[in-house]
C-alpha cells in the first residue's frame, strides 16, 4: 500500500523527511541521498582495507618479525586527495541547496506563525468581517503550488516547528523573529510537532497543515473572511 507523505492511513501518519512534498523537502534530500552513500561506500571501503591488513599482514609465528614498511608516498598522496575532493563536493552540493532553502521567493504569501505553551497559532495577515484577525489554533491551511514565508515567534518559552515532510526544523524563540519558507505539491494533510521540550504538554504540541488546490483554498479563505466557520 502506498501512503502519502503527511497522510494518516489505517492509523499511520508517514511523517518521514525521505518522502518529501514540496522544493525545501527535495534540496534536503538532495543533500542527504549523496552523503548517505558517500558514507556508506567509504565505510565499506575503510572496514574492508581493516580486515584485509589485519589478515594478509597478521604475524603467523611467535618468532617472526613482520615486514616493515616506512611510508607510501602515492598511498598518502591518495588518503589526502581523496577525502579533500569529497568534502570540496559534498560542501558545494550543500551550498547549492541551502540557497534554496534560505531564499525565500519574492510572491510568497506571509503566515506569522506563533508557539505557546502547548499549541501553534497561524496568523495569516487577513481581517475578518468582524474586524478581528483571521487566526487558527494548530490547524495550518494553505494552497498547493504557492510559496508560504513563515515568521516564526514564540510567546512564552523555546519551541520549535517541525514538519519533516515538508521543511526543516526552525526554532521558535521569545524576543525573537525566525524565517523560513515552504511549497507544497500535493493536497493532503500533514502532520507536523514541536520539538523542543517545552514543559509537560510538549507531547500533544502538534499541528496539522491543511493543503488544498488553490480553488479551494480561496473558497475556504473567503468562507472565514465572511465569518463562517
Amino acid at each position: 500500500m502506498t501512503v502519502l507523505a503527511g497522510t494518516n492511513v489505517g492509523g499511520f501518519v508517514d511523517m518521514s523527511p525521505l518522502h518529501p512534498q514540496g522544493p525545501i523537502g527535495d534540496s534536503i534530500n538532495n543533500v542527504f541521498w549523496p552523503l548517505f552513500w558517500v558514507s556508506v561506500v567509504v565505510t565499506a571501503g575503510v572496514s574492508a582495507t581493516i580486515l584485509y591488513s589485519a589478515f594478509r599482514f597478521r604475524r603467523k609465528h611467535d618468532d617472526e618479525e613482520p615486514v616493515q614498511t616506512h611510508g607510501n608516498n602515492k598511498l598518502e598522496l591518495g588518503w589526502t586527495i581523496i577525502p579533500f575532493l569529497i568534502l570540496v563536493s559534498l560542501f558545494g552540493l550543500t551550498a547549492a541547496n541551502m540557497s534554496v532553502i534560505a531564499k525565500t521567493p519574492p510572491n510568497a504569501q506571509t503566515v506569522k506563525v506563533t508557539g505557546y505553551r502547548f499549541y501553534w497559532q497561524f496568523d495569516y495577515g487577513v481581517t475578518k468581517a468582524n474586524g478581528k484577525e483571521l487566526t487558527t489554533i494548530k490547524d495550518f491551511y494553505v494552497p498547493t503550488g504557492t510559496p508560504i514565508a513563515l515568521e516564526i515567534r514564540s510567546a512564552d518559552v523555546n519551541h520549535s516547528l517541525f514538519a519533516p515532510n515538508i521543511f526543516g526544523q526552525m526554532n521558535a524563540i521569545p524576543g525573537q523573529v525566525n524565517h523560513t519558507w515552504m511549497q507544497i505539491t500535493n493536497p493532503g494533510d500533514y502532520t507536523g510537532q514541536c520539538t523542543e521540550l517545552c514543559g509537560d504538554g510538549h507531547w500533544i504540541m502538534e499541528f496539522t497543515i491543511h493543503a488544498m488546490s488553490p480553488s479551494d483554498y480561496q473558497a475556504w479563505l473567503s468562507k472565514q473572511q465572511s465569518g463562517g466557520s
